[in-house]
């Protein structure tokens, strides 16, 4: 008598066995029920399973490929035998590992990845190139992004508008503490409304490296109140768009590379944002596109519906970026040029920009309300947003402070310690003992996050020739964040290596002030009492004023050929000057781009996950499919 052919895997991963009689059967199956059935009685994070809801979320922001957190799911299901039904269904995934190309395609349509309460990406048709690093060409493709309006939509559908964007309580009373002197409310059409219906978010953009040799083109925004009251960076920001620079056109690109002149992109991606922000000004859901086309499917059927339920809508109050970004993208004056102020009519002769006493001539040389709204520096598609003026621009704390003047202030005391303070002649065990002294710091003042782990001469200043050039931090080494924690140790070790000596009080003056401005700031609420922004403006003199004494020492000593290059000047300082200005309507702490340059590097990361057998230009497709799970996931957690 023949042998039975053993029955196939049924992709439980166990191996093939015989199934025994009806009664057996009956009873395998009866116990395998009574199993998952008490499986399926654990916690679940909106309706998924812990263990799925975690591998999902590391696949949706990067950190895993789809194969990789497949394979873990079958490793749990072989392990524990019986398992939830949707960590099945993820085991599944590619038949159970033998088509590994289907994996993906059977990931997206998995239940649990149904019915996102995250907003679906908007395609928007535009010119882009085709094969940047070999044989570029023109072609017009369809480029994925968030429309701004939809994601209100999001929020209000699903109830997420409080925890996300802040309660209604926060933005009444945001409204009543802005100053009718405010210039971003010059012919702001927002007057014209009732004000408390409007949500106030900061636009952000920048680039950050994904590739050797490629950045990533980020737009963002985030809650203003939401920052203010630290929901989270994650849970008050949303993407718009994220598209590799080197696929962009632009008018420089095609006249280098002999390519016709056709719109740029980022023109194009601009004007469809600004489309959608003038309809969430407005309210409702658009019943056109941005070329005055009908909407097509779903979205038409929402036209003229309200876009949030409770009628609140948006406005960018602050457009905070990095000098690089405001001359480049936006247009604004270059920071390097002989006019690099986008405030007043500062330059490099007649009306020094680092004149910072009082009576400096550029204070009486503002760039007036009317002036600017007459003659505008740009025409950058962020002005067609409602509620957008020459006054909305800021000048970012993070980029002018914590890589700009608070950057060489902490490499000028490291340059201190090690070439007039510590004893000894080898540069590296000086260095060591520096590290050592940091650590000290860190601990007395009980900062846990944010310390630097290592240090080399490079870190601080040129190691070829140290004396030659002026020290800063090399911003690869030491994050904005970590020279932020630096300061206050710096204050401590200027105060170990104070000989009494006018530039060692000067030293220690300049960093006391730095701090004490820091320190303001990051304490005070949404917006400064009179007092505090009195104590902020006078540390903000101080600071420039003893930093400068510290400038015209060490610049003195040079010309004597008995000094080192320390205590540079750079155009920052006097943006820190307009930075205080600003403080009177609004603490610098609540726009500052730590939130935008946050989700930069999510971006950044997600878009480095998305990089296999695709062109650049689809690269955008990948990350806003990615994006929109990711958010969703996090939208299920705080539901």
């Amino acid at each position: 008598m023949p042998k039975r052919k053993a029955p196939a895997d049924d992709g439980d991963g166990n191996s093939p066995v015989f199934r025994g009689g009806r009664h057996q059967r009956k009873a395998a199956a009866d116990a395998k029920a009574q199993k998952e059935k008490k499986v399926e009685a654990i916690a679940t994070i909106g309706g998924v399973s812990p263990c799925v809801y975690k591998l999902l979320e590391h696949w949706s922001w990067g950190s895993s490929s789809a194969l990789e957190i497949c394979d873990l799911a079958r490793s749990v299901k072989n392990t524990f035998g019986a398992v939830p039904q949707d960590l099945n269904a993820l085991a599944s995934c590619g038949s159970y590992g033998h088509q590994p190309s289907n994996t993906q395609r059977d990931l997206l349509r998995l239940e649990a990845l149904q019915n996102l309460k995250a907003p679906d990406p908007y395609y928007v048709s535009a010119w882009v190139i085709q094969n940047p690093g070999t044989r570029p060409v023109l072609v017009k493709e369809d480029i994925a992004i968030f429309l701004p309006h939809e994601w209100g939509h999001a929020l209000s559908q699903h109830g997420l508008l409080d925890c996300t964007v802040g309660e209604m309580a926060d933005i009444k009373e945001f409204w009543k503490q802005v100053s009718n002197e405010d210039p971003k409310l010059y012919k702001n059409p927002v007057l014209k409304e009732n004000r408390e219906n409007y949500m106030p978010f900061v636009l952000h953009a920048d680039k950050g490296p994904h590739a050797k040799q490629d950045s990533l083109h980020t737009i963002s925004m985030y809650s203003l109140i939401a920052q203010a009251r630290r929901l989270g960076v994650d849970e008050s920001s949303f993407m718009l768009c994220a598209i590799p620079n080197s696929c962009l056109v632009t008018t420089k690109k095609c006249k280098d590379l002999s390519l016709a002149n056709v719109e740029p992109t980022m023109d194009t991606i601009g004007k469809v944002l600004a489309w959608s922000f003038k309809a969430w000004f407005a309210g409702l859901h658009p019943f056109t596109d941005d070329f005055g086309h009908p909407l097509l499917q779903d979205r038409l059927a929402k036209a003229g519906q309200r876009i949030c339920q409770n009628g609140m809508r948006c406005i960018i109050w602050a457009l905070p970026a990095d000098c690089e970004h405001n001359s480049v993208e936006y247009g604004l004056p270059n920071y390097n040029s002989n006019s690099p102020c986008m405030r007043c009519k500062c330059n490099r002769s007649d009306t020094p920009w680092n004149d910072f006493n009082h009576n400096a001539d550029w204070r009486s040389k503002p760039y007036t309300k009317q002036e600017v709204h007459d003659e505008p520096m740009t025409s950058h598609w962020v002005l067609s947003i409602p509620g957008v003026n020459h006054w909305t621009f800021a000048y970012d704390f993070m980029h002018c402070a914590d890589l700009g003047f608070s950057s060489a202030s902490v490499a000028n005391v490291f340059y201190d310690v090690v070439y007039k303070h510590l004893p000894g002649r080898k540069r590296s065990e000086k260095i060591a003992q520096l590290l050592d002294l940091v650590h000290q710091a860190y601990d007395d003042l009980g900062i846990t996050e944010g310390r630097i782990s290592k240090l080399a001469l490079s870190h601080f200043c040129d190691a070829d020739a140290p004396h030659q050039h002026y020290p800063d931090l090399m911003h690869s080494a030491t994050k904005a964040k970590q020279t932020a924690y630096l300061v206050p140790v710096c204050l401590k070790l200027c105060e170990k290596f104070n000989d009494g000596s006018d530039y060692c009080m000067w030293r220690h003056k300049c960093l006391k002030h730095l701090c004490n401005l820091c320190k303001i700031s990051e304490e005070a609420d949404l917006f400064f009492t009179h007092e505090e922004f009195r104590q902020y403006d006078s540390n903000v003199h101080k600071f420039l004023q003893y930093y400068n004494k510290l400038s015209y020492h060490s610049y003195s000593l040079d010309n004597a050929r008995v000094g080192h290059f320390q205590w540079g000047q750079i155009p920052k300082m006097h943006f820190l000057c307009h930075i205080s200005e600003d403080a009177q309507f609004l603490n610098p702490r609540a726009v500052w781009a730590y939130p935008g340059e946050h989700l930069v590097g999510n971006a950044t990361k997600l878009a480095a996950a998305c990089l296999a057998g695709l062109q650049p230009y689809q690269v955008p497709n990948t990350i806003c499919k990615k994006y929109q799970i990711g958010k969703h996931l996090r939208f299920q957690q705080q539901a």
